[in-house]
C-alpha cells in the first residue's frame, strides 16, 4: 500500500505494458529467491517485500491499462470480465497448486507459483512481439 503513489506516479510516465511485464518478472524472481536461499532471513524478507510490491501493483497496473484500451462505452463490461478471470485464480489456484505439492511436497507451491507467472509472462511478451510485428514496428 506505501508503494501504489510511487508505482501509479511511475505507471503514468512509462509504458504501462512494459510495466506489466517488469511486474511479471518481480513475480518470477521472489519465488525462485524463496527456493534457492530459504534459510537466510534477510533474502526471504527481500522477496516477499518484492511479492508485496509487485502484487499489489500487478492488479492497479493492468487496470489502468484496460482503461486505456477500451473505450468508456465497453469499459464496464470489459472491467467486468478482467476481475472476472483476474478473480479465477482464487477458485483454480488452490486446487492446481494442491494437487503441485502432493506431487512435489512443499516445493511444489514455489513450482506452481513460478509456472503461473512464467506462462503469464510468456503470453505477453508473446503479444507484445506480435502487436509489434503487426504494426511495423
Amino acid at each position: 500500500v506505501i508503494s501504489q503513489p510511487f508505482i501509479g506516479a511511475l505507471a503514468d510516465k512509462i509504458n504501462k505494458r512494459n510495466f506489466i511485464i517488469l511486474l511479471l518478472s518481480m513475480h518470477l524472481v521472489w519465488p525462485i529467491l524463496l527456493n534457492i536461499i530459504i534459510s537466510n532471513t534477510s533474502i526471504i524478507w527481500i522477496a516477499v517485500i518484492i511479492y508485496g510490491i509487485a502484487s499489489v501493483s500487478l492488479y492497479t497496473v493492468t487496470l489502468a491499462y484496460l482503461g486505456e484500451r477500451v473505450n468508456v462505452a465497453e469499459l464496464s463490461i470489459a472491467t467486468s470480465v478482467f476481475i472476472i478471470v483476474f478473480e479465477s485464480g482464487e477458485f483454480f489456484g488452490p486446487i492446481i497448486v494442491g494437487s503441485s505439492m502432493d506431487y512435489f511436497g512443499n516445493i511444489g507451491f514455489i513450482y506452481s507459483l513460478i509456472s503461473f507467472t512464467f506462462l503469464s509472462l510468456l503470453f505477453g511478451l508473446i503479444r507484445t512481439v506480435y502487436i509489434k510485428n503487426k504494426n511495423g514496428i
